[in-house]
């Protein structure tokens, strides 16, 4: 597991353990004389644990052996994910405190508990701002109500489909997110628009503001703006609209920002420079984050494409492409690859023992022959892939997992019923466009649909890629593929 809680095991204090063999041990050093606990408030055991430092796999938590009762299973283990994500309601909740405090509300927030065990803790959390109506931030289907019954204000976590009704009768709905930050995660809040597009701004007063409606931030206001404006007729309505867009005084909900432009120089140098000396994965992230974080109200043409570049090599680098320092997902993926039927054979030759370029093979030649006695067609297999491949751009965007099922709800008659092998067959076609050194969208349900999780080894077989056979080094393999598609697809 990735995440733990500091000092004791009733701690809302989450931590991530850096995958690699640096961050780790900057973690480490970071953290002397603090303890891990698999935490109440995570949903766990209550035990403690250890920082394992290795080499052959991601770096991970692991418990404390206990010797009275050696066949005692975690329920983190067990049940629910634990790896990026699964202490995001702590964060969320510390965030939402910390946002009333520096904004001058008074209340509290608490994370909902239901002794049925129907919804797991983290589910939901609510913050109860005086004088206005709570704040629900859900983060898990289990917490939300009946359809229908759904607050116009509720803020959705990933992976929970907004309601079409109030998308299209109020234009917007709230979204929250946690985004990887150091050896802890940010909270940021979105306004996701009723075309399917996203907004998204750290949860910090001045940005986040809060009014009788509910969480307001700058694309809500805008949305509201142009919903309550009226044009008269006569009047050319792009001519009013300018006229009012340069009238506008700030609204008083945000902080003005500043005119001036950054000079990001030193930063736009620092990254150049990493990325030519090679450095460590450790170290090319962190000059790549200060620049994400510079720009984030805006970025040149120059600096996208060098943040782009960057995030590339950090790719590369944890595949073990050009990797400088030890880390975990090249060695868990150095087995031996096995045979499968009608692999193509320049496909193949490209997989031998040892060959480096195995693991970014082209994709874009034929994997595999048709399935005798399948119902579906190949241009039905070949539409369906587009469809899916879509759905995964998205869950990608909203950083979280998906499942079969899921993508049924959300594709309709697009995703017609397909066999075990069909399903494979149509997620290997999902990832022959994706780039060589990009990670597979096929990684966001193979993590969350236990039933596709094998099938992930066949996948990356039939791409070129590797898989370890053990299911400890698949779900390490997995996690951090994940981990990769996220980063990847949360930059603009």
């Amino acid at each position: 597991m990735q995440t733990a809680v500091l000092d004791n095991v009733d701690s809302e204090d989450p931590v991530e353990l850096p995958r690699d063999v640096p961050g780790f041990d900057l973690f480490l050093e970071l953290h002397q004389g603090r303890t891990y606990w698999c935490g109440v408030w995570l949903g766990g055991c209550g035990g403690r644990l250890i920082a394992r430092r290795c080499t052959d796999k991601i770096c991970h938590f692991a418990h404390v052996p206990n010797a009275g009762a050696p066949d005692s299973l975690c329920r983190r283990m067990s049940t629910r994910p634990s790896g990026s994500g699964s202490a995001d309601h702590l964060y969320i909740k510390r965030a939402v405190t910390g946002w009333m405090a520096h904004g001058g509300l008074r209340g509290e927030a608490r994370i909902a508990q239901d002794p049925t065990g129907e919804m797991r803790i983290g589910a939901q959390v609510t913050a109860e701002p005086s004088g206005y109506e709570p704040l629900r931030f859900v983060l898990d289907r289990a917490a939300l109500p009946d359809p229908g019954e759904v607050p116009a204000d509720t803020i959705l976590g990933p992976g929970i489909d907004a309601d079409p009704r109030i998308l299209h009768e109020q234009g917007y709905v709230h979204r929250v997110r946690c985004i990887p930050d150091g050896v802890h995660r940010k909270v940021q809040i979105g306004t996701e628009h009723s075309n399917g597009t996203f907004d998204w701004y750290d949860f910090v007063a001045g940005t986040v503001g809060l009014d009788p409606h509910g969480l307001s931030t700058p694309a809500v206001e805008e949305i509201r703006r142009r919903r309550t404006q009226t044009v008269p007729i006569g009047v050319h309505a792009q001519d009013l609209i300018a006229k009012k867009i340069t009238a506008a005084a700030p609204s008083p909900s945000f902080a003005a920002t500043s005119a001036q432009p950054t000079d990001h120089t030193a930063l736009v140098d620092a990254l150049r420079t990493a990325l030519a000396d090679g450095v460590s994965v450790t170290r090319l992230q962190h000059s790549l984050d200060l620049l994400e974080a510079a720009t984030r109200q805006g970025a040149t043409a120059e600096e996208n494409d060098l943040m782009r570049q960057a995030s590339d090599e950090l790719l590369r680098m944890r595949r073990g492409v050009g990797a400088q320092t030890p880390v975990p997902v090249p060695t868990s993926r150095s087995r031996k690859p096995r045979r499968l039927p009608a692999l193509a054979p320049d496909r193949a030759s490209a997989r031998k023992p040892g060959n480096a370029a195995a693991l970014h093979a082209p994709r874009e030649q034929p994997r595999r022959a048709t399935f005798e006695g399948d119902g579906l067609t190949q241009d039905s297999l070949r539409s369906a892939a587009t469809a899916i491949r879509g759905a995964l751009k998205k869950t990608a965007r909203e950083q979280t997992t998906t499942t079969w099922a899921t993508l049924k709800r959300q594709l309709g008659t697009a995703l017609p019923r397909m066999t075990a092998a069909e399903r494979v067959d149509v997620l290997i076609r999902v990832d022959q466009q994706t780039p060589k050194d990009q990670p597979l969208l096929s990684s966001l349900i193979a993590a969350g649909d236990p039933s596709l999780t094998a099938a992930y080894r066949e996948i990356a077989a039939a791409l070129g890629l590797d898989a370890p056979e053990d299911d400890d080094g698949l779900r390490d393999v997995l996690e951090a593929d994940v981990q990769q598609v996220h980063l990847h697809w949360s930059r603009p």
